[in-house]
């Protein structure tokens, strides 16, 4: 039985909890509405909140750790157990239990309250309390509850009085990954408590930003150990090339994390003039510096680290021996196999595969050259199998071999080159992809943005932030992901705002395929400098335009855009209102909700489809019966936007329907009802309608579920 049903349908007997311990808040005494509230929210709670609000005030450690556990489960309907859940945060108390191994009352607490969206207001107001663990606990419930109102008042309790609180708010800030917390936590990279520096820096590997490589670079002669290594490491988010100096300079550092941190970094970035440096580190006495030194000898792949990698084939720690090893096997140097052969008999059985893999490489070099000779020579199925084996080899001489083939006058063999090239992440590979990014097959410039990213150099964010206005939606849309999964911040990159004007051009220019491509990378770049500029293209002829804008203002989500989206769900094309419902999702005040409920009885199932997710997005429970009627729509794909939303929802009289639409003949809507009753209920059994139906009837079997129902 799900945790969650099983708790809903247990009645429990308890007394009234005691409101004393609200008076030692002194955030509540500074704002006695807000106290007003959660008193009555505890006062109006169902009795089976009220058992674990006693629970959290009276039991013990394993009773408060399993009552916040449970209230977490339950989400907002547990508002009532708010106050308590924050006066447990001050309980710092650690029990084993043998289920959920050790855990804390104050961990288990704040996540509880970062599980429900409704104590935002009381958790900011608690940053301000005057016990720094209320504090501390506030902020990292707001942390994990990844609301984007939480940066200001995060960002206030940055320069609050108490270290402890700061820290605190540091971390959540790096949790939220919103760009607004940057320049406030550089600030705090200069604080005077090392636990605050430390924390800040630690946000600022979840916010790479190029703003933050000079401060983080100055933080690397930090007193503090432990400040230095979280600088390096935060170094690496960025694959700034300005750091690989100071860098360089901190593989001197006393500390041994520091010393490991920049070498990771290091290996990272990629950068070659780091070779020579990192491998002198083999030597170091700290076996974790040698192994992150092998590792970053073997991405570096270059000749000059073979002597000390042969000697590292004697390390005492089997690690470092198996990662020498397997450098030594892609560097492919012939002087590696005499020190290689004596090793096969190493006593650790991965440093023999390792070895016997290198010997492998070194002994038969002429492998990897009949590969190439196939990928010049065979036919378009050979040249292509080819060029897929070489992205497997790791070697260094194929790269060019697949540079060459980005022009071969297969498109399939182009893609598979372009493909292999990303595979090997070799830097040299980079401006064949760029030139491969104008190819006229859409599929292999779609592959040469991929490549292009997993290759992973800042410098040629620009070049993809012009990928966006491609005119095929598959590039566009690999362009930009490639973009977010290689920097997140990449939309603070100077190359955005000549892009946005760029954009902002061809949109009103008169190529119709161009100008929605432009709508669709305007969406992507967030700039509200777009906005006007989209709503005005609402009104295009054009209905891809139009679509693309609608599609575009709902990514910016910027207020001046509603009552145009709201204006475009009467749009004559489907597309548009599909467009348009979507985007409304994105709004959250009162307003679209309606319109959206409507929607949901248009006559194109696409648009019926938008609105359900929509309304799901905005967790939307006024939609309730409406989305049971759309679950019984004659299209599958609507019926199955339905049964997602109603998990958003997290309604329980939509189970039984939601058990009903398992047994749907779509498998989609089979599966979508599946994941919306694991949300309703904690049990996974995904699209398989019996096994459902045997837990149904196992509840409904139960007493309390008989008088429930």
């Amino acid at each position: 039985m799900g945790r969650y049903l099983k708790y809903l349908i247990t009645v429990m007997l308890v007394c009234t909890p005691s409101f004393a311990l609200a008076e030692e808040l002194s955030f509540l005494k500074q704002n006695p509405e807000l106290k007003a509230t959660l008193l009555r929210w505890e006062q109006e709670a169902p009795q089976e909140v009220k058992a674990e609000i006693k629970a959290l005030r009276t039991g013990d450690a394993e009773a408060k750790v399993r009552a916040a556990v449970r209230l977490g489960e339950i989400g907002d309907w547990a508002k009532g157990s708010t106050l308590a859940l924050i006066e447990a945060t001050k309980d710092r108390t650690f029990v084993e239990l043998p289920d959920m191994g050790g855990a804390q009352v104050w961990a288990e607490a704040r996540n509880a309250l970062a599980r429900m969206p409704v104590t935002f207001d009381a958790l900011a107001a608690a940053l301000r309390d005057d016990d720094h663990e209320v504090a501390e606990g506030a902020a990292f419930a707001l942390g994990e509850m990844k609301d984007p109102r939480a940066v200001e008042p995060l960002v206030r309790a940055l320069g609050g009085p108490n270290d402890g609180t700061a820290a605190a708010a540091a971390y959540a800030l790096g949790r939220l990954q919103d760009n607004r917390a940057v320049e406030p936590l550089i600030a705090v990279l200069a604080h005077g408590n090392n636990r605050v520096r430390y924390a800040a820096a630690y946000a600022l590997e979840d916010l790479p930003d190029p703003m933050a490589v000079e401060p983080l670079i100055n933080m690397l002669g930090d007193p503090d150990d432990m400040c230095r290594e979280v600088a390096a490491r935060g170094l690496r988010a960025t694959k700034d090339l300005r750091a690989v100096v100071p860098l360089i300079g901190a593989l001197k550092d006393p500390g041994k994390r520091v010393r490991e941190a920049a070498i990771w970094t290091l290996g990272g970035i990629g950068d070659l003039q780091a070779v020579e440096p990192v491998a002198a580190l083999l030597k170091d006495p700290d076996p974790m510096v040698r192994i992150a030194a092998a590792h970053a000898l073997l991405v570096f792949r270059d000749a000059r680290g073979v002597e000390v990698l042969i000697l590292a084939l004697r390390d005492e720690q089997p690690d470092v021996r198996r990662i020498s090893a397997e450098a030594l096997g892609k560097i492919g140097d012939l002087r590696a196999e005499g020190p290689l052969s004596a090793m096969l008999n190493d006593q650790d059985g991965e440093v023999r595969y390792a070895v016997s893999e290198a010997l492998r490489r070194i002994r038969d070099p002429g492998a990897v050259d009949r590969v190439i000779e196939t990928l010049r020579n065979g036919n378009e199925r050979e040249r292509a199998d080819a060029a897929r084996n070489l992205s497997g080899q790791g070697e260094a001489k194929a790269v060019e071999p697949l540079m060459g083939a980005l022009r071969d006058t297969d498109p399939g063999v182009r893609r598979a080159s372009a493909w292999a090239l990303g595979a090997l992440k070799d830097v040299r590979a980079l401006p064949a992809l760029v030139e491969a990014l104008h190819d006229s097959d859409a599929g292999v410039r779609a592959t040469a943005a991929w490549a292009v990213g997993w290759i992973n150099n800042p410098r040629f964010v620009g070049t993809l932030i012009e990928t966006l206005g491609d005119a095929n939606g598959q590039v566009r849309t690999a362009a930009a992901n490639v973009l977010q999964q290689m920097r997140p911040d990449w939309r603070r990159d100077e190359t955005t705002k000549g892009a946005v004007r760029e954009f902002l051009t061809i949109l009103t220019g008169k190529d119709a395929h161009l100008r929605a491509a432009s709508a669709f990378a305007l969406g992507e770049l967030r700039d509200p400098a777009a906005v006007e500029y989209l709503i005005a293209a609402l009104g295009d002829a054009d209905s891809g335009l139009r679509a693309a804008a609608a599609e575009a203002l709902g990514k910016l989500r910027d207020v001046r855009g509603e009552e145009p989206l709201l204006a475009a769900l009467k749009d004559p094309q489907g597309a548009v209102r599909s467009c348009a419902a979507y985007a409304l999702g994105g709004f959250w005040d009162a307003r679209p909700a309606e319109p959206l409920v409507v929607a949901l009885r248009d006559n194109d199932p696409a648009v019926r489809a938008s609105a359900a997710r929509a309304l799901g997005r905005r967790e939307e429970r006024g939609a309730l019966d409406p989305l049971l009627a759309a679950l019984r729509d004659a299209d599958a794909v609507v019926r199955a936007s339905a049964a997602e939303a109603l998990g958003h929802i997290r309604d329980l009289r939509a189970t039984e329907p939601l058990l009903a639409a398992v047994k749907d003949r779509d498998g989609r809507v089979c599966q979508a009802a599946g994941g919306a009753l694991h949300r309703l209920t904690g049990e996974r059994f995904n699209g398989d309608a019996e096994a459902w139906r045997r837990w149904w009837e196992t509840q409904k079997a139960t007493p309390a579920a008989a008088e429930k129902k």
